[in-house]
């Protein structure tokens, strides 16, 4: 039907009404193509509390253009909002032009070198509740986004989002409990010991810093070493000038946790590797003393000489030593002195072993004193027969004689 009409029209008013629909198409497509871009806000409604700050992103969609600038100009109702921050951070446009704010309005300029398009951020906005009730927010004259092609305005103002907020009463807050319980240390140990170095390690039941605190003495503490991450596993190497081969510190860990509450371990005693010493035992006569006690000082250290004689020391440290051979008649001392080496080191001492006694000869003492009573009740039992023996032989030999 509609063909049919329109082929009973004339041939102008064909070509009339062709122009008509063309020019409505044109002013269409150039309405689209003037005006593009669009601003909005994100989230674009919401609750802000009393006192508390809502961040809010302003965004330009360009619609397929590509713009080298934008300036967003906001209107907020200050008797209800105060702006508490803006911030460029992750803006698509690097170069700042303009960025003012307070008593109700926010003017936000940048510019870019190359070409920006896409939906892409502009600005954040803190807006901070002031009074109870719903805040409107839009963008206003001033608003623009130039094309980076002539720099004609891309922006559909009209278009652009708008912003509806309701400021409420803040929520009390709620009071968390307050921390005082202080880290319970385990797992207490010491590992990778040299002769100048060890590594403390423990673990606590909740996250803390660690701290080591060490020195030559119990309750000594003069050196120290700290981490101030806040951790459950822990582990701390202790190095320093006094920390030489074979000597013996103290140490206690420390951990507090993110409340102050801190745990003090209890001394702990420790001895870093020292030096292998052999001390070898021989008496007047070069043969080696077995089975005999030897002491060491200053650490002091105790050993006894093997079959060969030989007292084996270990961790010894540095320097001069007095050296003591006892038994339980004699102890007789002498020096050695160590020196660095890493392998073990030999010394000589000479004892003068005391005189033997009865019982070093196989004698036992007892069975000596009753042969000795023994021999005195028989000379006394048989002393006078032997003296009447005697004199009775004189008396014959005499009267022999005359």
């Amino acid at each position: 039907m509609v063909n049919l009409r329109l082929m009973l029209l004339s041939k102008p008013i064909k070509v009339l009404i062709f122009l008509v629909l063309l020019t409505f198409v044109f002013l269409f497509l150039q309405a689209k193509s003037a005006f593009a871009s669009t601003l909005y806000l994100s989230p674009a409604s919401g609750k802000i509390q009393q006192g508390q700050t809502l961040s809010v992103q302003v965004r330009l969609n360009t619609g397929g253009d590509s713009v080298n600038a934008v300036s967003a100009f906001v209107s907020y109702p200050a008797d209800k909002l105060d702006v508490a921050w803006v911030s460029t951070n992750g803006s698509a446009f690097a170069i700042e032009a303009e960025k003012t704010y307070g008593g109700g309005s926010v003017k936000i300029s940048r510019g870019n070198v190359n070409p920006v398009s896409g939906n892409v951020t502009v600005a954040t906005i803190g807006f901070r509740g002031k009074a109870l009730g719903n805040a409107a927010i839009s963008f206003v004259a001033g608003s623009a986004a130039p094309r980076a092609s002539d720099s004609s305005d891309s922006l559909n103002l009209g278009g652009s989002g708008k912003g509806s907020y309701e400021v409420v009463k803040a929520e009390p807050k709620k009071e968390e409990p307050k921390d005082t319980t202080a880290p319970k240390i385990s797992g207490l140990s010491v590992t990778s010991i040299t002769k100048n170095s060890a590594v403390v390690t423990w673990k606590t039941d909740e996250k803390a810093n660690s701290f080591v605190e060490y020195g030559l003495e119990q309750g000594k503490y003069f050196l120290s070493v700290t981490k101030d991450d806040m951790e459950t596993d822990h582990s701390l190497k202790l190095e320093s000038a006094i920390l030489t081969p074979g000597a013996k510190i103290h140490f206690r860990v420390k951990s507090k946790d993110a409340a102050g509450n801190e745990t003090v371990g209890e001394n702990t005693p420790l001895q870093l590797i020292g030096y292998q010493v052999y001390v070898k035992v021989l008496d007047e006569k070069g043969t080696p003393l077995a089975n005999t006690d030897v002491f060491l000082y200053s650490e002091p250290l105790t050993a006894k000489t093997n079959d060969e004689g030989v007292a084996v020391f270990e961790n010894v440290t540095l320097g001069k030593h007095v050296v003591i051979v006892a038994t339980a008649e004699k102890k007789e001392t002498s020096e050695i002195d160590v020196t660095d080496s890493d392998t073990p080191q030999n010394f000589e001492v000479a004892f003068s072993a005391p005189a033997k006694k009865a019982e070093e000869f196989g004698i036992n003492p007892l069975y000596l004193g009753i042969i000795i009573l023994l021999l005195v009740g028989l000379a006394v039992a048989v002393g006078p027969f032997a003296w009447k023996w005697w004199k009775n032989r004189q008396q014959k030999d005499s009267n022999a004689t005359y």
